[in-house]
């Protein structure tokens, strides 16, 4: 092929990956799902709704031109001519599957001497310091040394550290740590053996604030933070914890919280669990709550005070 017109190069544009593979290569795909397939070489190249996407690699498209291009090492007008011509691409030209990337170890950052910093700032968002202190105890809260950030830390049912998230202690910086495995993010198990409910949040912050609400009751039952609104974190600690019977979803008021109740109440329905709605009464999560509890009480107090004052 000499040159490409524009009408070649549309033309093999046009085609989807599957129908490619189906069509030339069946045996190198697959199905994973019911609308969604892998490529057996690369089990992370994922393909769902005409589209792919290599997982380990961060690449992706929605056509088997690039595909042909960026996975299997063809030059662009050799695999024009293939998709154009309807043809599979020659077996010697493939790419050797390449190595998948290795995952970044999970290093926690060096603990400050004190926490004194991460204390003011949990308790200056409304967080009682009995709830701070115990997590800090059961070593699953600490403040950084460099920059003195909130770091929450998430534990395997062995104890073993697999997930870690910073907050600053000023602004709203945030991030989950490098080489954190989300399924097991920030929580804290019940402190009597067989407690059957479990209650869940977006975040770490709205999970302490709501146990400063419960006040002594918040270490009776299980608490678990997603990290967001994935089921991943929710559904390993459900198979961590087989005994948990009942879920009661404290996720944000606003409409990802809402929309992500309804399916998040839905998955746990189908494996039996009692599913219980409970965001918070004021303000668009169980932090903004808290504070507008704590607002409210130092409001009732002020007459008290100014009466003592004029005595």
């Amino acid at each position: 092929m000499s040159s490409l017109t524009d009408e070649q190069i549309a033309a093999a544009r046009s085609v989807d990956l599957l129908s490619y593979l189906e069509a030339h290569e069946p045996s190198s795909v697959r199905k994973t799902a019911p609308r969604e397939y892998c490529l057996r070489e690369h089990d992370s190249l994922k393909i769902s709704n005409g589209k792919w996407f290599w997982f380990s690699r961060g690449i992706g498209s929605n056509n088997a031109l690039d595909f042909l291009v960026q996975v299997r090492g063809l030059e662009f007008k050799e695999a024009v001519g293939i998709l154009a011509d309807g043809r599979s691409a020659p077996v010697y030209q493939q790419a050797a599957p390449l190595p998948e990337k290795p995952k970044p170890l999970l290093c926690l950052p060096m603990p400050n001497q004190n926490n004194h910093r991460l204390t003011a700032y949990l308790m200056g968002r409304g967080i009682s310091k009995g709830v701070i202190t115990a997590c800090i105890n059961q070593r699953i809260l600490y403040e950084s040394r460099r920059h003195h950030n909130c770091v929450f830390v998430g534990r395997n049912a062995e104890g073993k550290v697999r997930f870690a998230c910073e907050r600053g202690t000023s602004g709203d910086w945030k991030k989950d740590l490098d080489g954190s495995d989300k399924r097991f993010s920030f929580s804290i198990p019940a402190r009597i053996a067989g407690n059957t409910t479990l209650n869940v949040y977006e975040a770490p912050v709205d999970l302490l604030s709501a146990a400063a609400l419960r006040r002594s009751l918040w270490s009776l039952q299980h608490h678990l933070s997603l990290g967001g609104v994935s089921a991943r974190a929710l559904d390993q600690y459900l198979s961590d914890h087989p005994h948990i019977r009942c879920v009661n979803l404290c996720l944000d008021n606003d409409r990802v919280g809402r929309r992500a109740t309804a399916r998040l109440t839905k998955h746990l329905r189908e494996k039996g669990c009692i599913v219980t709605n409970t965001p918070p009464a004021s303000g668009k999560d169980y932090n903004a709550h808290l504070q507008n509890i704590r607002q409210e009480q130092k409001q009732a107090s002020r007459p008290h005070k100014e009466a003592a004052i004029s005595m």
